[in-house]
């Protein structure tokens, strides 16, 4: 294993960059999410429903969405 040094102030900015790096992903990360969620609930995929402003969704539609989204129906296969 080598050992490299660094100092101190070019560290810090190194650091400085990779947080800049890590807040512009997040923010990025939440801009698709929201993008994605609008998309479904503007084609009905997930109903939702505005009060003050706010949007809100019922559990059991979001488990449904959840299931419908990651667990494709099954096909029948069939024997020949």
């Amino acid at each position: 294993m080598k050992i490299i040094t660094i100092e101190e102030e070019a560290r810090e900015q190194l650091n400085s960059r990779i947080n800049a790096i890590a807040d512009y992903l997040k923010r990025l990360e939440n801009l698709m999410a929201y993008a994605y969620q609008r998309r479904d609930c503007s084609i009905g995929k997930l109903p939702y429903y505005t009060i003050r402003g706010k949007l809100y969704y019922k559990l059991s539609d979001v488990h449904q969405f959840i299931r419908e989204s990651f667990n494709p129906p099954a096909t029948k296969i069939e024997r020949q």
